[in-house]
């Protein structure tokens, strides 16, 4: 991994956010606005702006250290040459134990060229490193491993309207979960020779759901298309990042404007 490239990554996320806390100071004391409200705190602010910086740039070194592991194989697999089982063997060792990709029950009895064909189609995709938060009960889906109608087990993003909560055993792993839905997400959309993917071909298209919506006082129910961050990622490479809670400010309904770390 190259750490120099971390480290302007880094620099320049910090940059951006000290950039916005500035920008935002000099709106709250402009001719044009009421000023702050007593509960702001500037020095809190500028160490918050910050910490979310140098978390972004973590995140972005992360993705940075996974994505040339990556690459390093799939040019290692490139070609018709047949490699070495116990190379293959290591490249799923990593897999597994970096990024949590769940192994097939059948790997063991597959030969080389099997195997090679199935590390080649795992690794040759987008790839997402996500902050999470811990989950202090706020409304909202969370990371969980799911198992596809193929039976393919991964690392996915599961909104709550996903879940069928009239099911005991769906009802206690959520209740057991411990981290909350993204609050950041550094991405890869390039391949091991520098093409861009089509994301189109790494989206699972039923995870459509209905949702309970309100409109004009009146509940209602929508069909709701694959979002952003499960079914139209589904197919990408995913680590989850725990990150420190300062860095998530959620707002699900207008009281939520409410809270101390939205009063400026």
């Amino acid at each position: 991994m190259n750490l120099n490239k971390v480290a302007a990554i880094t620099v320049g996320y910090v940059i951006i956010n000290v950039f916005n806390f500035f920008f935002t100071y000099a709106l709250l004391y402009s001719p044009f606005s009421l000023g702050p409200s007593p509960l702001y705190s500037i020095k809190s602010q500028f160490l918050t702006s910050i910490l979310i910086g140098l978390i972004a740039g973590v995140l972005g070194g992360v993705l940075l250290e996974i994505r040339s592991k990556i690459f390093y194989y799939l040019q290692q697999l490139d070609g018709d040459e047949k490699p070495e089982k116990t190379r293959l063997d290591s490249m799923v060792s990593y897999l597994h134990e970096r990024l949590g990709i769940a192994i097939p029950e059948m790997l063991e009895s597959w030969d080389v060229s099997d195997l090679k064909k199935w590390l080649v189609s795992t690794m040759n995709r987008p790839i997402r490193v996500c902050g999470m938060v811990q989950n202090e009960g706020e409304p909202g889906g969370g990371p969980f491993y799911v198992r596809s109608e193929s039976g393919e087990v991964s690392l996915q993003i599961v909104e709550s309207s996903q879940i069928d909560l009239e099911n005991p055993e769906k009802v206690k792993i959520v209740q057991g979960s411990t981290h909350f839905n993204p609050v950041d997400l550094v991405c890869s959309l390039r391949d091991y020779q520098g093409e861009k993917f089509n994301l189109s071909h790494f989206v699972d298209h039923n995870t459509g759901f209905i949702s309970e919506k309100s409109v004009g006082g009146k509940s209602l129910k929508a069909l709701e298309l694959p979002g952003l961050w499960n079914g139209s990622m589904a197919g990408w490479l995913t680590l989850f990042v725990d990150v420190p809670m300062e860095t998530f400010t959620p707002v699900k309904t207008v009281f939520d404007l409410a809270r101390k770390e939205h009063r400026a």
